[in-house]
């Protein structure tokens, strides 16, 4: 008898290479989108919290009398896509096991050994992941008259994505709106078709979600507009 608490460990690497010569360091490779070997390792905290998800469930079995209630205690995998939980909730997650009163999770941030930090409301931001396409038209570097550059659309998109935030977003608010990747080309003298952005927002409010992604949408298509 008692609530169901489910407590909620991500344990995804990122796309990292982990150059700490450290003795425990990662080596691991997996294979990206063009089977390219890409490095990762968990440089985000997800080891921590497999760690402790270990520990709580050590100690809860060890004092079975000093609480009454259903633990479930949960490794969910990717996290950084913001698409693991949900691909877990739709795989039958909740035909194994009850859905909880209370769901729990952590997460680190650097600071001192030792140290948890609390607060009322909310603390941990929501997120969204952004790929942004533009396209364009290719040609050669020496005639691009000929041609309509997505490398210069995506760059001029990325400076102004700077004012969504600065100039759209009540100062009182919370947003963060940063371009992690910008993919285009493979040579010095071509103008590619497309260039890639991935884009990572983090909010509180839904409104301001709605903000950043109207004031994205906003930004990209007067650039598509104003190179044709």
């Amino acid at each position: 008898a008692g609530p169901t608490v489910m407590y909620r460990a991500d344990m995804d690497a990122l796309r990292v290479a982990e150059n700490t010569g450290l003795d425990y360091a990662s080596t691991v490779q997996v294979s990206g989108e063009d089977d390219t070997p890409l490095p990762v390792a968990h440089v985000c905290g997800h080891d921590a919290h497999v760690t402790w998800m270990l520990g709580m469930a050590k100690v809860l079995a060890g004092a079975t009398d000093a609480w009454s209630g259903t633990a479930v205690l949960v490794g969910q995998p990717a996290e950084e896509l913001i698409a693991g939980a949900q691909a877990m909730v739709d795989d039958g997650l909740y035909d194994v096991v009850p859905r909880p009163d209370h769901l729990i999770g952590m997460h680190t941030a650097p600071g001192p050994v030792g140290m948890v930090a609390a607060a009322g409301g909310p603390t941990l931001a929501g997120s969204d992941q952004l790929d942004i396409v533009f396209h364009g038209v290719g040609g050669h570097g020496s005639m691009p008259q000929l041609a309509k550059d997505p490398v210069v659309m995506a760059a001029l998109a990325v400076v102004e994505f700077q004012t969504i935030v600065s100039r759209m977003i009540p100062p009182q608010e919370t947003a963060v709106l940063t371009v992690g990747s910008v993919q285009a080309g493979s040579a010095h003298n071509v103008i590619p078709t497309q260039a890639l952005l991935k884009v990572n927002l983090r909010w509180f409010d839904p409104q301001v979600r709605e903000r950043l992604i109207d004031g994205i949408n906003a930004v990209c298509d007067g650039i598509a507009r104003t190179y044709g």
